[in-house]
């Protein structure tokens, strides 16, 4: 009898040691695949990201609308998805959130899709979080749909621009040009991608003339070219559009005072500027439509918030960079930079710290500054006048309408470039002659790619 009892309770133990190492054994399974699943998940949303090239812009939301528009234009209807196109939405803690596959229901309780990796191997999701300008990519794996989810991995981007690439000296503009009363541009080729319906990419007229060569894309109507003027070089229709920066002139906005603050940098109105004044990295507020003169120097970052019409003029010397702040919501009417007639301006490599105590140049940060030359004008949304007299320009100008007027004759070491469809005239017998050019220029961008920050791989409670 107690041999009977004794065998009975070690088969009792032996059958629940199998179907504890048993169950063991199966929740090991399941783990193992959902953390494959997740890490497979992962992989994909990999993919996707790396395939983007997204447009800078200052405003993260924005940034994220172009990722999820990307993510939809690449993923939708394919068999991955499984009839659950990507989604976005602001989930219940108020996360700007991309679901892939996507979600049905609300916000509060949505229903999840997910993604199969074929047979009963496992199944996975994505969700990209938005938090300021990175994105937080999670994903989470489950061994089969009737299993609970089991492991979630996560990884973190940001952003990076890719630099952009000047063609070289010359014109390069989206809007048709203009030449007429004898204008002339030497030293560069001039280029045009206008949309604008039945306008010719080219008029000129009155013994104008374009030494170099003319390139225009695809439009149904051949340059004007009357009355004496020539194009010396060739004429060459159907060119292939050309790439068009971005403007983000946030390093140079690092150097002046921060927006809403007050001070002698801060320039509210011109009556409040002394004719003599030497100013260094300064922001001019919007409306203030400032009209620089007299001998007032200017140094570093001008920094002009929108509308504005600025001008400099008369005995003005500036050795620096006019950065505007690129509000697309103002009328481009309301917003004006002119360089008249008299003005000097420079480039930040002209900055000299002979020019400056130690303790000005260093609370300045000159030096950083000097390292980011290239451009004299950054200036999106912002038609650019060039009116009259003789002179030089070292560097880029960038704005969205060139009008070049009374006489201007002068050297620009560098490139014109509009962005807008707009216009780009020059008249009254000036000359342009562009030397130089090319290269990358700080502030110009030709897109971002989110990056991987390596350091941020975590598994997270799923």
């Amino acid at each position: 009898m107690l041999y009977l009892i004794l065998f009975a309770a070690l088969a009792i133990g032996f059958f629940a040691a199998t179907t504890m190492t048993a169950q063991m054994s199966r929740n090991d399974r399941v783990v193992a695949e959902s953390q494959m699943a997740a890490e497979s998940g992962l992989q994909f949303a990999r993919r996707q990201v790396n395939l983007m090239n997204l447009t800078p812009d200052p405003d993260p939301a924005t940034a994220f609308g172009q990722m999820y528009a990307k993510l939809s234009a690449q993923l939708a209807g394919t068999t991955n998805m499984g009839g659950r196109d990507p989604t976005r939405f602001t989930d219940a803690s108020g996360n700007d959130v991309i679901c892939i596959p996507g979600t049905t229901g609300t916000a509060a309780g949505p229903t999840y899709g997910w993604m199969s990796l074929g047979g009963v191997a496992g199944q996975t999701r994505a969700v990209l979080t938005r938090a300021g300008s990175n994105v937080t990519l999670t994903a989470y794996g489950r061994a089969r749909a009737a299993e609970p989810i089991a492991r979630a991995v996560q990884l973190t981007y940001v952003p990076r621009k890719l630099a952009w690439t000047a063609p070289g000296a010359g014109v390069l503009t989206r809007s048709p040009v203009v030449l007429s009363n004898g204008a002339q541009i030497a030293g560069g080729d001039v280029t045009v991608a206008t949309a604008q319906a039945g306008v010719a990419p080219l008029t000129m007229s009155g013994g104008t003339k374009i030494e170099q060569n003319f390139f225009y894309t695809a439009n149904p109507k051949a340059p004007v070219i009357t009355n004496g003027a020539t194009v010396a070089g060739q004429i060459v229709p159907n060119t292939p559009m050309p790439s068009f920066p971005v403007v983000d002139g946030s390093a140079f906005e690092a150097f002046v005072p921060a927006a809403g603050t007050t001070g002698p940098k801060v320039i509210t109105a011109t009556t409040s500027i002394p004719a003599t004044a030497t100013l260094t990295n300064i922001r001019i507020k919007a409306n203030a439509n400032t009209s620089f003169g007299n001998a007032i120097k200017l140094n570093g970052v001008i920094f002009v918030e929108s509308p504005n019409k600025v001008t400099f003029g008369g005995g003005v010397t500036v050795t620096g960079v006019i950065v505007t702040d690129g509000n697309a919501s103002v009328a481009m009417a309301s917003n004006q930079i002119t360089l008249d007639n008299g003005v000097r301006v420079d480039g930040v490599e002209a900055l000299s710290a002979a020019n400056f105590t130690p303790a000005v140049w260093a609370a300045e940060r000159l030096d950083d500054l000097k390292d980011l030359a290239g451009a004299l004008v950054l200036a999106p949304n912002y038609p650019v006048v060039l009116a009259g007299g003789a002179r030089t320009f070292n560097g880029t100008m960038v704005a969205s309408k060139f009008d070049i007027s009374n006489g201007y004759r002068g050297t620009i070491n560098g490139s014109l470039i509009n962005l807008a469809d707009t216009s780009f005239n020059m008249v009254g017998g000036g000359q342009i002659t562009f030397a130089g050019g090319g290269g990358t220029i700080p502030g110009l961008y030709a897109g971002s790619r989110l990056v991987l920050d390596l350091a941020s791989y975590l598994e997270v409670p799923p």
